[in-house]
């Protein structure tokens, strides 16, 4: 009996702490989206890319393969009220890499060094600033789903065979 309720404990927890981050990633996500609409409407300003090239990170599994992601980098920097700030977010949201090089030099492709930007910034903070109104991903929204429906799983997995088990030991079997 003890062992049965240790185990349900451990299931209840693991399912708590995998439910827990999906919903703080998916609350995330709905902060980044409802930012991102709110950015639409943010004053602008001119500004000028002071960087911008692509950024590689390559990583190794156990087996020895060589994997590489990309992600963009555009810094930019723009005045508001006399003062000097700089940014390097394209738009709203969580920067990612992707293993696509392509679609990365298509994304910086429009903001070569030196090129005059419009700049959306945050009248109530305007170190933060972005030069598309869009939410950059939707990476947070999935890895929350995939977090809870695996949390779910395990509560379901892990009860369904406690109580197997325990219907087992009680017929004998």
């Amino acid at each position: 009996m003890g062992s049965m309720l240790f185990g349900v404990v451990c299931i209840g927890a693991l399912f708590l702490i995998f439910a827990a981050i999906g919903v703080w990633l998916i609350l995330r996500y709905q902060q980044n989206k409802q930012k991102a609409q709110q950015s639409v409407n943010w004053p602008t300003t001119s500004g000028r890319v002071i960087e911008s090239r692509i950024s590689e990170h390559e990583s190794e599994d156990e087996d020895g393969h060589t994997t590489s992601t990309f992600a963009p980098v555009v810094r930019f920097e723009y005045q508001v009220e006399g003062v000097t700030y700089t940014s390097d977010r394209m738009g709203v949201g969580s920067k990612i890499a992707i293993s696509n090089r392509k679609k990365v030099e298509q994304q910086i492709t429009g903001y070569p060094e030196g090129k005059l930007v419009r700049v959306y910034y945050n009248p109530q903070n305007p170190a933060e600033a972005v030069l598309e109104t869009r939410l950059i991903s939707k990476a947070e929204l999935v890895a929350g789903i995939i977090l809870i429906v695996v949390g779910l799983s395990i509560l379901c997995l892990g009860v369904g065979g406690i109580l197997l088990s325990s219907l087992s030991n009680t017929r004998g079997f």
